[in-house]
């Protein structure tokens, strides 16, 4: 009888606490906010990692809706790691999906505190400390996942794999410059139509976040580590019909998108790199490539263009869905994993079917590859 009470006080503990600190494989654990991350967050371990083999962990950083309400914000995470979990079981890597904040900052006129963009607002320390520095928090899920991990016997990577589409991608990729000594390679779709160039000035003029770093130091509290991040391998892609993005979609229309990106910002990108995120990602890339950084681009040309079933931000991006059912995903990687070196060879699964028209997440359609190599 004794034994039986015991195993009901735990069992009462434990569903009164949601969260689960130890490994479930095959269930999606989801994390609420506590003293320690101020996040929402949820991970996922594969039922096919063998606890011998050293492991990775992948943070998935795609945003999901774009409403500000936090609840929706945590079941879009919750949702989209559930369409992630069989990429982790096919590709043995565990899963973390954290719910980023996004929000109207109500102490400024027209002012978005965008956090998964990672843009500039957020190293303010005027903002609520809740949006400040979302990087630091996903920093401390990694920690977090690792002990967890650990505990259990599982052998696990040091350095982090990152993924992300259009915002998502921005801030995978805006991560790696902070933090570059934590992450092993980066994949970013679309990334907001631009990248931040990892310079300080581009032919004497000078770049300041988000369009370069110098201002990196004053923003960050530290130096920016060119060295460790120049061997961070980057995957860049993009579709070469999705041209209605953030630089370019409301420039000159909306005074509110300022605090994203000047004018003078923006002029700069466009006289520099061109109009369009194709253009502009190709040019940034192949000039990163030159310098020495870790590039390859990769763009996905289309067979027919159309606007997406929900209009031009695209709640479910179905171009999402091309980046989730080719193999160069886990290629890429396990070369990352290996030498640092892409693979030259984009291979579609075969789940998918190359004749459906695939709506990205700006509205626009992508077909896949029926022989990428």
């Amino acid at each position: 009888m004794k034994r039986l009470y015991i195993i009901i006080f735990f069992g009462l503990i434990f569903i009164c606490n949601p969260a689960v600190h130890a490994v479930v494989p095959g269930e999606i654990i989801s994390q609420p906010a506590d003293s320690e991350i101020a996040y929402n967050w949820f991970y996922y371990v594969p039922t096919t990692i063998d606890k011998n083999v050293p492991i990775f962990i992948l943070i998935n950083l795609d945003e999901g809706g774009i409403g500000y309400d936090y609840n929706d914000k945590t079941e879009d995470a919750r949702a989209m790691a559930g369409h992630r979990k069989s990429r982790a079981e096919s590709y043995y890597y565990v899963l973390i999906k954290p719910a980023i904040p996004r929000d109207l900052d109500s102490s400024r006129q027209h002012c978005e505190i965008f956090g998964v963009a990672f843009d500039k607002i957020v190293f303010d320390k005027n903002i609520a400390p809740f949006f400040q520095r979302p990087d630091e928090k996903v920093i401390l899920m990694i920690e977090r996942m690792k002990s967890i991990l650990r505990s259990e016997g599982y052998r696990v990577k040091e350095k982090v794999m990152l993924e992300g589409f259009s915002s998502g991608a921005m801030f995978a990729h805006r991560f790696a410059l902070i933090h570059p000594e934590r992450v092993q390679a980066v994949s970013s779709g679309q990334s907001g139509g631009t990248l931040i160039l990892p310079l300080k000035q581009f032919n004497g003029v000078p770049l300041n976040w988000p369009v370069g770093i110098n201002d990196f130091e004053s923003l960050v509290g530290k130096p920016f580590n060119e060295e460790v991040y120049k061997n961070i391998p980057h995957y860049i892609y993009v579709g070469d019909q999705d041209v209605n993005t953030m630089v370019y979609h409301y420039y000159p229309k909306n005074d509110w998108w300022e605090h994203f990106y000047t004018y003078d910002e923006i002029e700069y990108i466009l006289n520099t790199f061109g109009s369009t995120p194709p253009v502009v990602l190709k040019k940034q890339s192949e000039y990163l490539q030159n310098l020495g950084f870790n590039y390859t681009f990769k763009l996905y040309n289309n067979e027919s263009t159309g606007p997406g079933e929900h209009g031009t931000y695209c709640r479910v991006s179905r171009f999402m869905r091309l980046a989730f059912h080719v193999s160069w995903f886990h290629e890429i990687f396990r070369k990352a994993a290996g030498n640092g070196n892409f693979v030259e060879c984009v291979l579609v699964s075969r789940k998918t079917d190359s004749k459906e028209s695939l709506i990205n997440l700006h509205g626009k359609s992508a077909v896949p590859p029926t022989n990428p190599c």
